[in-house]
């Protein structure tokens, strides 16, 4: 794919082949790649990037997380507050300047922009339609806190900002309550807060009446492992493997690594996510940003920190 896109942009150096290099780029672990092709190609920006585009929101997504992998967060806080200045109704930009702020240790700063956003009239949160991003709601954002948190080692503070998400999302009520999203969200809350049992029964109903969603599958798969049932683990893995989506890019056998990880089986749990890589695995019915990103901040991956081969695998590789 990103050869692919390569050569389309320089046969064609036009502002969407431009921003889809940098995007495969980053989805390829490419970082490095993804931010020299933006920065040269500052006269394109404001084409793509601008109020009337709502589609560049998913390049701030693209550049930002490119600098985040790159450790170059100060950078990264600019692009996130120059997105969010250029959509201030889109809630996903608020999301990726608390990942710079968690990063830089800035925690206080992180915790008033959730506060700001918590002020915004609910119609502030529009979403626009054929945008390939995470609906942006404020537990969306405060998850993503909660994610940074608990990759950088706040252990504490991210299950209280997880804890928080999970009052907003149980703060919805009517239909918006029963939104998929909502409920999902939901569930992804609870079980960053720990509170196994309860995301269980989110997910299991999810999973009941979506049974083509592989996450909802994997979520139960994950949860029982870490309850300490590897029996129930391995029955629900098994369901996992012969599922099939349109295009599952290796969503299944990332799913799977999570699980050996979760059991302990490190050795086997690393050639799953190799093998994903390899299947074109970009990320989840939630994250877009790539194996790079995802892999380093995946709770479940937690187990493979440290180990040499993992490290290498999630190493910027251009």
């Amino acid at each position: 794919m990103r050869s692919a896109l390569l050569d389309i942009a320089r046969l064609t150096p036009n502002p969407v082949a431009l921003a889809d290099w940098g995007i495969a780029a980053f989805w390829t672990n490419r970082p490095r790649e993804t931010v020299d092709i933006y920065r040269k190609s500052l006269q394109w920006w404001e084409v793509v990037v601008n109020p009337s585009a709502p589609g560049g929101s998913m390049l701030v997504m693209v550049f930002t997380g490119a600098l985040h992998v790159l450790s170059e967060h100060e950078k990264e806080l600019k692009e996130a507050r120059r997105g969010r200045d250029t959509y201030p109704h889109l809630l996903n930009l608020y999301a990726y300047e608390a990942r710079a702020l968690v990063a830089l240790g800035r925690i206080d700063e992180m915790e008033k922009l959730i506060e700001e956003m918590l002020t915004m009239p609910s119609g502030q949160s529009a979403y626009p339609a054929g945008i390939i991003l995470p609906k942006g709601t404020p537990g969306y954002v405060m998850l993503a806190a909660a994610e940074e948190l608990r990759t950088h080692g706040h252990r504490e503070a991210s299950l209280k900002m997880a804890g928080r998400a999970v009052d907003w999302y149980r703060s919805r009520s009517g239909e918006e309550a029963r939104q998929e999203d909502i409920r999902s969200g939901l569930g992804d809350a609870l079980y960053q807060t720990e509170r196994w049992e309860e995301a269980k029964a989110v997910f299991a109903a999810l999973a009941a009446e979506y049974p083509r969603n592989i996450f909802y599958k994997g979520s139960l798969v994950s949860l029982a492992a870490r309850r300490g049932d590897r029996a129930e683990a391995m029955r629900i893995a098994e369901e996992l493997r012969p599922m099939e989506t349109p295009f599952p890019n290796g969503s299944n056998t990332y799913l799977s690594a999570r699980i050996l990880s979760l059991l302990g089986e490190r050795e086997d749990a690393f050639t799953l996510l190799r093998e994903a890589v390899a299947q074109g695995f970009v990320g989840t019915s939630v994250d877009l940003d790539g194996y790079g990103f995802i892999y380093r901040h995946s709770m479940d991956l937690e187990p493979l920190r440290g180990y040499p081969p993992f490290e290498e695998l999630i190493k910027p590789k251009g």
